[in-house]
């Protein structure tokens, strides 16, 4: 049986099947690669007319597609995995997937189509221990912090600082200094109580003392010591008027009225005038002797009475009156002699229940408030109280002259104005009007409130003036949104800018006017269609996302066109969601 076999655009591996035969064209002859059932086929796999013919030298062979892609081939095991370093390794687009080894390194990778190095195998060479650990420890540091003292300035320097060291066991440890200034604050470094280093920071502890006023008598000193610094602060209680301050002890002063002169008697006063008494009166075999520094009167008998027989003496105190006192020396046969003491000129003489006791009294003297004004005045004691009556001057100055520029005088107060009994000027808030400044006048002038500007503390600031404007966000926010629906939105802006982004916080389509009018006349244009020449739109942007920023490339000049720092838009919430949409537009300010 004739076949005919094709004999035009042949390629290798081409397939003609005729009966039940299949043929496959090696590039030369037509050759037979199957059977039909009726033949029994072939019984192995060298058999085949696209295989080895035989096994032999095949041993550990691997079978690959020949290089025409027409026919199986023995080939030796790949020996390409095994490369001398990582600069050795094939191309990586070319053997995704396939695995590479680094015998330099005795490292494994394997090739993700685009690189080797990023995908290294971690293998493990024992059941507990990896390289992975190894690596690991490549970024695992141990930090000490400790304490340490300053050492590096003057000794007072020193004293005020202390160091914190971070040491991460490199060559160079870090160090914190820690310092405190003024004479108020020390520092001080130590191990507390659970063995840690600890940093104290302390302040000045101070105490209060009393000490004498060594440049005057009648005054004392309180004094304020740094307990752990040598500086101190005095405060002087001055004595003055007959009071007389001094210490008494470290923590105790004493102020007192100094003793009375002229009109009262002190208590050294009564005692000398009783010993006066006593040493000038009549009295025999008794001898007196008073011990002014303790106040005490000694009486001692230096005489007998007839026949040998002892004179013995009692000594009590009467009185008959008041403000008296009568001191009685009664011999046990005889006359008694007495001795009267009489209070006077704000002193009082008293017997006490002790018939051994005389009570002296002076009045602790003060003044009073004064009176009012009478006559020429008069200072008066009445008790213990002074009183000063100040003259009357009311009928001294009759007039006083009205003042001008070259007359000291008075003033009447005008509009606005008062003044108190006690000649306080009053000055009511609003009663001036401060005019408006002219280019002859002086007056007030207003701010803009932009470029000037006055803060709570009523400093001016400018912002103008500059030579570089900045570029500055302008951000406003709708109300609500319902998703598809459009609303107008103000932008606080200028009156002339050059527009380069709009950011909007949520999905939309945001169109900018130069004025309302041409932002309502554009309201029914649909999102597709172009807006006409002239038709005030300044820019339109879609955004997609949040917070998506579209950049104007290049800017865009803009206008407010009834002259006012207003920037108009219509904003469209294209999201499946209602929201208070916020835009931020990005704009160099131009014009005024």
């Amino acid at each position: 049986m004739a076949i005919d076999f094709p004999s035009t655009s042949l390629t290798p591996g081409q397939i003609h099947t005729a009966a039940g035969v299949s043929w496959k064209w090696d590039g030369t002859t037509w050759q037979a690669s199957a059977v039909g059932a009726n033949t029994g086929g072939v019984t192995n796999f060298t058999a085949l007319l696209d295989t080895p013919n035989n096994y032999t030298g095949a041993t550990d062979k691997w079978v690959k597609v020949n290089g025409l892609a027409n026919g199986i081939e023995f080939v030796n095991a790949p020996s390409d995995v095994v490369y001398a370093n990582v600069s050795s390794f094939p191309g990586a687009a070319t053997h995704k997937s396939h695995l590479a080894y680094d015998d330099a390194n005795g490292v494994l990778y394997y090739s993700n189509g685009a690189g080797w190095t990023g995908q290294r195998i971690v293998i493990t060479n024992s059941t507990t221990n990896s390289d992975f650990a190894s690596l690991l420890g490549e970024f695992e540091t141990t930090y000490t912090l400790s304490t340490l003292n300053h050492t590096a300035g003057n000794a007072t320097q020193n004293a005020k600082r202390k160091i914190i060291r971070h040491d991460d066991g490199g060559s160079t440890p870090s160090d914190f200094v820690l310092a405190v200034e003024g004479d108020a604050l020390s520092i001080s470094k130590s191990v507390n109580t659970w063995g840690v280093d600890e940093i104290s920071i302390k302040g000045q502890e101070y105490q209060w003392t009393v000490e004498d006023d060594t440049s005057n008598i009648k005054n004392a000193k309180l004094r304020l010591s740094g307990i752990d610094h040598p500086s101190t602060q005095d405060i002087t209680v001055t004595g003055s008027n007959g009071i007389t301050v001094s210490q008494t002890d470290a923590s105790t002063i004493d102020i007192r009225q100094e003793t009375a002169s002229g009109a009262g008697y002190g208590d050294s006063d009564v005692l000398s005038a009783m010993n006066t008494a006593f040493t000038n009166g009549t009295h025999s075999n008794v001898t007196i002797t008073y011990d002014q520094a303790n106040g005490n009167f000694s009486f001692t008998s230096s005489g007998s009475g007839s026949g040998g027989t002892p004179v013995l003496y009692d000594f009590d105190v009467t009185a008959s009156t008041s403000n008296h006192a009568l001191l009685n020396l009664k011999p046990n046969s005889g006359t008694t002699d007495t001795v009267e003491l009489i209070g006077s000129g704000g002193t009082t003489i008293s017997k006490t229940a002790n018939a051994q006791q005389v009570k002296v009294e002076t009045l602790a003297y003060e003044v009073g408030a004064p009176a009012a004004a009478s006559g020429s005045g008069s200072l008066g004691l009445v008790g213990k109280t002074f009183t000063y009556t100040p003259p009357d001057l009311q009928n001294y100055l009759t007039s006083v002259p009205v003042a001008t520029a070259s007359t000291v005088g008075t003033v009447k107060p005008g509009t606005g104005c008062s003044v108190t009994v006690d000649g306080t000027l009053n000055i009511a808030a609003g009663g001036y009007t401060l005019p408006a400044a002219t280019t002859t006048e002086l007056g007030g002038v207003k701010v803009d409130g932009t470029s000037i500007t006055i803060d709570a503390n009523d400093v001016i600031s400018s912002s103008g003036g500059s030579t570089v404007p900045s570029i500055t966000d302008l951000p406003g926010t709708t109300a609500s949104v319902a998703p598809d629906t459009a609303t107008d939105l103000n932008i606080t802006g200028y009156k002339g800018y050059v527009l380069y982004k709009v950011t909007v916080s949520h999905e939309s389509w945001v169109r900018i006017y130069v004025d309302d009018a041409t932002r309502q006349a554009d309201a029914t244009r649909s999102q597709g269609e172009d807006p006409l020449p002239g038709s005030g739109v300044v820019a339109e942007v879609i955004t997609s996302g949040s917070n998506e920023a579209v950049l104007i490339t290049p800017g865009v000049m803009g206008f407010n066109n009834s002259n006012l720092n207003i920037i108009y838009a219509s904003v469209t919430n294209r999201s499946n969601a209602p929201a208070a949409i916020t835009v931020t537009l990005t704009a160099l300010k131009i014009g005024e």
